[in-house]
């Protein structure tokens, strides 16, 4: 298991920047939209900030899902547990892919 940070802020002036480390900047962009279609939420407000461990392989999409539950978590201030643990990855249509955990 590995941890994810994610942080998002309210941006008054300009549009959202995204700054990520050891994750894929489009893939970043896929997920905020496909957030902003789902939710209806108005990311390009806010600036967004990912961390993902180096020893993730950049090449799999299963940690998509933990971004996405991570930006909604910061949108709607609700932190998750340190017992949560999310793992999966989505469509460009938004469909879940939910991988089984041994």
């Amino acid at each position: 298991m590995v941890e994810i940070n994610i942080l998002i802020n309210k941006q008054f002036e300009n549009t959202g920047r995204r700054v990520v480390q050891n994750f894929n900047m489009n893939r970043l962009h896929i997920i905020c939209a496909q957030i902003e279609n789902i939710f209806q939420i108005d990311l390009k407000k806010f600036d967004i900030f990912v961390e993902v461990p180096e020893i993730i392989d950049q090449s799999q999409r299963h940690i998509d899902l933990a971004v996405c539950i991570g930006i909604l978590s910061n949108y709607y201030k609700k932190p998750q547990k340190n017992t949560d643990l999310f793992f999966g990855n989505m469509s460009l249509s938004g469909d879940l892919y939910i991988n089984q955990i041994y």
